[in-house]
């Protein structure tokens, strides 16, 4: 479905329920709210998943920006939740930062090397998440093999985008629909409070979307006990692939 497309349908939905906005004579903003709720919909639901993405590491570059980093066909897509990511041909272990700093208390400074683990840590200030390698890639890595789920990606508000196909599965468009209008309508509303928003809006749509969160926080269950996991394998078998 095109943005156009999925944009009237979000609006209609607004209108009916006696709601107008952003205002019809700010279609910028109106396509920088849809920006925003497609992305906290794909975090929230976990629906975008690939195991063709890629990421190209550079020699001397220890950290990459989560929402930017990462391709997808060429294009680049905001990367959630990693599920294996595989570098010189052996699996990366996925560290919390916690873990790095006990396994490796001068990782900041030590030597570059072929990596062999990555921990995703806080931006600065609170800002977006960063990817961070370790040892420090001592080579160039092109197009890294990695699987997860991603974010769907920023459309630019101009006009001309509007014929850019959403990155949201046919069979939850009706879903993300009613949560993007929950955002137009209710742009100051708490993140906890957009199923019980939907549900006035569309009964169907709120189990829908109750059902994919619960779905998504399995998900990341499984994620952290596979991390735990390989974390504890590479505590005991450092530096070996």
């Amino acid at each position: 479905m095109t943005r156009i497309a999925f944009l009237k349908k979000v609006l209609q939905i607004v209108s009916v329920r006696g709601r107008a906005y952003p205002a019809e004579d700010s279609p910028g903003d109106q396509r920088e709210l849809l920006n925003q709720r497609l992305f906290a919909f794909t975090k929230r639901a976990l629906c975008l998943y690939s195991d063709e993405i890629t990421i190209d590491l550079a020699a001397g570059t220890a950290t990459y920006a989560m929402m930017t980093a990462f391709e997808l066909s060429s294009d680049a897509v905001p990367m959630l939740e990693i599920e294996s990511f595989v570098v010189n041909s052996c699996e990366m272990y996925n560290l919390t930062i916690e873990e790095l700093r006990a396994l490796a208390p001068t990782y900041k400074t030590d030597s570059a090397s072929v990596p062999t683990c990555y921990s995703v840590i806080p931006g600065a200030s609170g800002g977006d998440p960063l990817l961070r390698m370790y040892p420090t890639p001592v080579a160039n890595h092109a197009d890294c093999p990695v699987s997860g789920y991603w974010g769907h990606p920023q459309i630019s508000t101009a006009y001309s985008a509007d014929s850019t196909a959403i990155s949201i599965p046919s069979d939850h468009i009706e879903t993300a629909a009613c949560y993007c209008a929950v955002g137009f309508m209710y742009p100051n509303a708490a993140a906890g409070n957009d199923i019980q928003l939907m549900a006035n809006i569309s009964q169907a749509a709120a189990r829908s979307m109750l059902d994919l969160t619960q779905e998504a926080e399995e998900t990341l269950k499984g994620l952290r006990q596979r991390g735990n996991v390989l974390g504890a394998t590479r505590s005991r078998s450092y530096g070996l692939c």
